[in-house]
Order: C-alpha cells, then structure tokens, then sequence
C-alpha cells in the first residue's frame, strides 16, 4: 500500500505546485475578481498603512497616482468580460515605474482588515527594490500563493489521516487554487479555513485538551475570522472544543472566549470607522 500511495502522492504535488504556478503567472494583472481594489489595499499595507487616513482630500488610503492607474495600462476594463478580447502580450515586456510624489486618495476600502493583505504585502516589499508595478502584482501573487501552499502542508500533517484525502481533494479544485493565488482577501481566508478544519478535526475526536490547546485553536480560528469579517457563527466552532477541555481550566476558558469577543468588536469598530 505504501509503495502505491508514494506516486499518488509525487503527482499530487506536481498538480497543485503546477496549478499555483499556472494561476500565478498565466493569469494576467487584474484578471481575478476583485483585484484592483485588492491590489491597491496591499500596497497601502506595503507602505505602512494598516487603517485609512483623514486627510483634506478625503478619507482613505495614500497611494502614487501610478499604482491607480495601473490597472489602466493593463487594459483591465477592455479585458473583464469581453470575451472576444485578448490580454496584449507586449504589455508584460514593459516597465512600469511607481512615482511616488504624486499621491492620491484611495477612497471606499477602509473596511478590509490589513491582517488579510500581510502575504501579498511582503511580496510586494521583496520586490520593491526594483520599482516596477507589474513584478510588483506578481510578487504579491507570490506571496500569497506561498502562503497558501505552506498552511496546506501543514493543515495534511495535523489533521487526522482518515480525514486527510477530504483536504486533499478541497485542495485540487481548480477555483480553489484560482482563488488562492489571487490578491484578494479570499486567499488567506482559503488557507486559513484548511488550518481551522484541520485543527477542530483533530481535537474533536481526541481526549480531553489542555487548556494551550484551547487557546491555540481560538487563536487561529480568530486570525481565520478577522482576515474576512462576516463569518460570525463560526465562532461556535469553540464550544464543543470548549467542552474537551479539562475541568479545572472551564473558568479560564469562559473568561477567554469574553475577552476574545470583546477585542474582536473593538477591532471591527476600528477599521469601519
């Protein structure tokens, strides 16, 4: 059995490391759903900017009028939904310098948590030395590609393996792996959801917990649910991992599981307002 789950398992990882890369390179700049806002929250977060600004030309983001117009030279709106149009070639041979002295508002997008762009976002500062917008987009793929591909891995170790092929089989879904690899809020909240799966999924079915084990896993279920606001009920996930854990930790974890609600309110009135 062994000797045939090991090719099983070498054509698993050429398909998902050759989809990502697929996704990665072949799709052009702004042709995932979303990815011009995406995008352009990533680089504020790139430049330091975790919440919006209060300036006289509006509330916003700070960005170089050539990151905005961006997806312009890319030729995104003549692209989106026009079926018989093509993506120039020529345009990915071009260089696409940011000026940064002539800066803009970026209006509209205070809400996205700048937790959610942190991948892309060091993508994009590993790329920033060489000052062109396009290897900057494709770094902030990158980034989150491999962000992606690091927590899957992990997710199949730690989950329990009669539920590994389950993962497995999320994980070689072709828009999974679209969405995964795009500069979207949706890329992190993919990887994180296999992390979270893989965590409950193992300390469902094991004995009692320890109270760090509580903790880790409403860490990372609170990291899950704050990259993508929206998913409140999730939040019920802790309590049948509440009622595993030993008895003499029960007030601790009741205090926890407040405390955590209160931060997460404090934090969504932060970036909404």
């Amino acid at each position: 059995m062994k000797y045939f789950m090991k090719p099983i398992l070498w054509i698993y990882c050429v398909y998902i490391l050759s989809l990502t890369a697929f996704f990665v390179f072949v799709v052009p700049p702004y042709e995932k759903p979303d990815e011009i806002a995406h995008f352009n929250r990533a680089f504020a977060l790139s430049k330091g900017q975790l919440f919006c600004q209060r300036k006289p030309e509006g509330y916003g983001f700070t960005l170089p009028e050539s990151v905005i117009q961006f997806p312009q030279a890319m030729f995104t709106g003549a692209i989106i939904m026009q079926t018989d149009n093509k993506f120039p070639i020529q345009l990915l041979k071009k260089t696409y310098p940011i000026y940064p002295s002539n800066d803009v508002i970026f209006e509209n997008y205070c809400s996205l948590p700048f937790i959610s762009y942190i991948p892309s976002a060091v993508g994009m500062n590993i790329a920033a030395p060489f000052n062109n917008l396009l290897l900057s987009f494709y770094a902030a793929r990158i980034g989150i590609a491999v962000f992606f591909i690091v927590l899957l891995a992990f997710s199949l170790f730690i989950i329990p393996p009669q539920l590994r092929l389950l993962l497995a089989a999320f994980s070689i879904i072709p828009m999974v792996i679209h969405q995964a690899t795009a500069v979207s809020y949706d890329a992190p909240s993919i990887a994180l959801s296999m992390v979270v799966f893989a965590f409950f999924a193992k300390y469902i079915e094991s004995k009692p917990i320890r109270f760090l084990e509580y903790v880790l896993f409403t860490g990372i279920l609170s990291i899950f649910l704050l990259v993508k606001p929206g998913y409140y009920l999730l939040f019920g996930l802790l309590i049948p991992i509440f009622l595993k854990v030993k008895g003499a930790c029960m007030q601790k974890c009741i205090a926890g599981f407040l405390s955590l609600g209160f931060v997460y309110m404090i934090f969504q009135i932060a970036i909404h307002f």
